[in-house]
């Protein structure tokens, strides 16, 4: 049984079928090593995974330090360009990119509700790499392993479908043995 087996790994030829709302992930290999082992390196929900997943393997592939903008009127005239800079999204996905190989997306859940905490209990699941709990965090908290337990402990998945929660439980335990150390 392969590690992805419990998920729909994403088709990124076709992203149009994804334009639906729910929770995806994101999967590397390092560089740095000869075996296929993979790292969750970024956890998502949106109103349409597929746009924001293309937005996303784009970033991958196209980066720069900044991009022409254009600024159009409330009239849809075109009046100038001017210089975007490139954002957090941008340099992450660089990072990524630069780092990891064998990069695969799969859907965890093409269901509409509790998002966040579908989100939240696969990042908190896996440790996602590069995950962070809507922007907010304190650089001055260590979190080690027994406080990420707690803390996976404490989200209430009461409203999620016990099946999805034990497919992402049993792909926990699948993920962890194989996954290499960084």
């Amino acid at each position: 049984m392969g590690l992805f087996d419990d998920f729909e790994i994403v088709d990124t030829s076709n992203f149009c079928y994804y334009n639906k709302p729910g929770v995806w992930a994101m999967f590397g290999v390092p560089k740095f090593i000869d075996e296929e082992k993979y790292v969750c390196l970024n956890v998502g929900k949106s109103k349409c995974m597929g746009k924001e997943l293309h937005k996303d393997y784009q970033r991958m592939s196209e980066f720069s330090l900044f991009k022409a903008k254009r600024y159009v009127n409330q009239f849809n005239r075109m009046k100038f360009s001017y210089p975007q800079f490139a954002t957090r999204q941008d340099y992450l996905y660089k990072e990524i990119v630069e780092k990891y190989k064998s990069i695969v997306t799969v859907i965890i859940t093409d269901n509409a509700e509790n998002t966040y905490t579908v989100e939240k209990y696969f990042a908190y699941t896996t440790e996602s790499e590069y995950w962070v709990s809507n922007g907010n965090y304190n650089s001055n908290t260590i979190v080690d392993s027994s406080r990420i337990n707690e803390i996976r402990k404490g989200i209430d998945i009461s409203q999620i479908d016990k099946g999805l929660i034990e497919r992402i439980d049993s792909f926990g335990e699948k993920y962890k043995k194989q996954k290499p150390t960084l």
